[in-house]
């Protein structure tokens, strides 16, 4: 149990400095977050940012993965007494852990980047293209009716919205990415902060089948939304909320009735 501990504190230690630290692999990220991104503004093909960012991205991690299991082994090795190989590679496993969350974050944060940048370019695109088309036909016939002008605008539109709706479709993500990106996000950032945090230890980890099987937050009880919510994060308003006056018909509202917890 004592070299579990040790371990685990070790390991801690050590994804707190490759990630977290100045100059770590968080700051490293959003410097090349930073980068690819000002090149998208710049007008830079997306397709060939989208390449050089995944590939910079790549060797970060696995640049960041050696120094993590270099300094882990150098670790282990001043130790007095020998660790068991199995801890040892369960070690290495959950130093990697946190290398390979920032990565997914990072790549989550990329993929809205990118998202943006091509929105803005459809834009881009559909100015040109309206401003080349009212010239030709400015420069064809110097007289036009308004319901000529009028038919043509509907039919550029019409083709130009076609496409659109295609990009749109193939973009959009199903239920279940969403709730997978969702937990992604959510889990990181509960790993990262809850040993440092004491209010957060009332929250677990959430697998994206707990989000799928939920009812939509619309459909909840006032009492539910109350015991989920308040009960984590403000202790003081969830009292002052199981006090308040009874609704005007004079009966207490039955989903108000659950005490709280010592210590919630």
């Amino acid at each position: 149990i004592e070299v579990q501990r040790e371990l685990e504190d070790l390991v801690k230690e050590l994804s707190g400095r490759l990630v977290q630290a100045p100059g770590g692999l968080g700051e490293e990220s959003k410097a090349l977050l930073a980068s690819c991104s000002q090149r998208l503004s710049e007008g830079e093909a997306s397709e060939q940012v989208d390449v050089y960012f995944r590939s910079s991205l790549q060797t970060l991690l696995e640049a960041c993965g050696k120094r993590g299991q270099a300094e882990l082994e150098r670790c282990l090795q001043a130790r007095k007494s020998k660790v068991p190989e199995a801890r040892r590679e369960e070690a290495k496993r959950k130093l990697q852990m946190p290398i390979e969350y920032q990565g997914d974050l990072t790549r989550y944060t990329w993929a809205l980047c990118l998202t943006e940048a091509v929105d803005r370019d459809q834009l881009r695109a559909l100015k040109v293209h309206f401003k080349k088309t009212i010239e030709e036909l400015w420069q064809a016939s110097q007289a036009i009716s308004e319901e000529k002008a009028c038919g043509i605008f509907e039919s550029e539109w019409a083709a130009f919205e076609e496409k659109c709706r295609a990009r749109f479709e193939y973009t959009t993500k199903s239920p279940k990415q969403l709730a997978e990106d969702v937990c992604l996000v959510f889990n990181h950032v509960l790993r990262q902060h809850r040993h440092g945090d004491e209010a957060l230890h009332v929250l677990n980890l959430l697998p994206a089948s707990t989000v799928l099987a939920e009812k939509p937050l619309g459909s909840w009880e006032p009492g539910r939304v109350a015991k989920e919510f308040l009960e984590a994060r403000d202790t003081k308003r969830l009292a002052e909320y199981v006090s308040q006056p009874t609704v005007a018909s004079g009966a207490a509202e039955p989903n108000r009735q659950w005490q709280l917890a010592p210590g919630a």
